[in-house]
């Protein structure tokens, strides 16, 4: 009786791996349909401070880094003190979720955002690659037509429900506090956001330029 040959048992392992590479897609895309993927995109530092208080305030607790809300550093800091952290994160890049979903998505779908262009009378942009349709909305656009702009992706109807505002969390007052009185250097934010040129050039017809003046305005 022969046994097989290393090359054999390559190829028989190669083919198992290409097997196993297809069973995702086929589950993922029964009879060739596409996964709808949706990605918002929010002004920077808006995002950023969201970003900054679910993750001390909620996160902190739901992981055991803080015992209770008194253990949060929202508690514990006085609002300059939050005011400085938060700005050494945004100057160091090490603020928790400061890499957008959609640079990950660019990333694993190979789609260019340099040919594409939010028109002003869109509410997103539809780009269809290999093994998905990738649906791009401006935050302030999608929630202005939040549940029409879904319809229309669904096709269906859909039912709407409120959830994760911020005038609804434990630290609604410390959040509201921190934002009214929040003053960014203006290279501060000039550094958040140049990562983020592209997908604003994409999605704001002004352009980088006068979004980044405006921010600048904004919080220096």
């Amino acid at each position: 009786m022969s046994q097989p040959t290393p090359e054999g048992n390559r190829k028989s392992s190669r083919s198992k791996q290409q097997e196993l590479h297809l069973i995702p897609q086929r589950i993922l895309f029964p009879k060739q349909k596409k996964l709808q993927i949706i990605s918002v995109f929010r002004e920077p530092i808006e995002r950023h401070i969201s970003s900054f208080f679910q993750y001390y305030g909620t996160k902190a607790l739901r992981s055991g880094a803080a015992k209770d809300i008194s253990d949060t550093i929202l508690m514990r800091l006085s609002t300059k003190e939050l005011h400085n952290k938060f700005i050494d994160e945004l100057l160091n890049q090490s603020l928790a979720g400061f890499r957008e979903a959609i640079t990950t998505l660019q990333f694993h779908t190979s789609i260019d955002l340099e040919e594409q262009t939010l028109k002003p009378e869109e509410n997103s942009l539809s780009i269809e690659c290999e093994l998905a349709l990738l649906h791009i909305f401006r935050f302030d656009k999608l929630f202005s037509n939040y549940r029409n702009s879904l319809e229309t992706l669904a096709r269906t109807n859909i039912s709407e429900t409120t959830n994760n505002t911020a005038s609804s969390k434990w630290y609604n007052e410390i959040y509201r506090e921190f934002k009214s009185t929040l003053r960014i250097p203006k290279d501060t934010v000039i550094k958040t956001y140049e990562p983020k040129r592209q997908i604003i050039n994409t999605l704001y017809h002004e352009g980088f330029n006068s979004l980044l003046e405006k921010a600048v305005y904004s919080y220096s």
